[in-house]
């Protein structure tokens, strides 16, 4: 009876082999780094993708993006680290100044910078 047990024969390559996970590369503006300059943000920003998710097509030009880079730089300093970067208080501000905003078209403005943001920083969506 050993003779079916036995795993020679066409038996032996039936098993199903599993690769190990691939991680996935960083679509992030850190693209594996750890940190990065404003200098290196502002270029990387200049350079992205300029379609926002989920808005239907819409993009930022050129000069919108180098204005949301200028505004970040300036607003949360010089050099940026991954970590603290992904969970700062950048996208809190950004929510409650949604929750803030009088209009719709504010809100939707809005709304686009934070998954446009959230798409380039946090690598999300690509």
């Amino acid at each position: 009876m050993a003779i079916f047990n036995s795993k020679r024969g066409a038996d032996r390559g039936s098993e199903k082999r599993t690769n190990p996970p691939q991680e996935k590369p960083d679509t992030s503006v850190f693209r594996g780094e750890k940190k990065v300059s404003a200098r290196d943000l502002r270029a990387r920003l200049r350079k992205a993708s300029p379609t926002i998710p989920g808005a239907g097509g819409a993009m930022y030009n050129l000069k919108q993006r180098e204005a949301l880079a200028n505004e970040i730089t300036k607003k949360y300093g010089s050099h940026f680290e991954k970590k603290k970067f992904e969970d700062t208080r950048m996208f809190r501000e950004l929510s409650r100044e949604k929750y803030n905003a009088k209009t719709s078209a504010e809100k939707t403005a809005i709304d686009r910078k934070i998954r446009y943001l959230e798409r380039e920083i946090k690598g999300k969506g690509k």
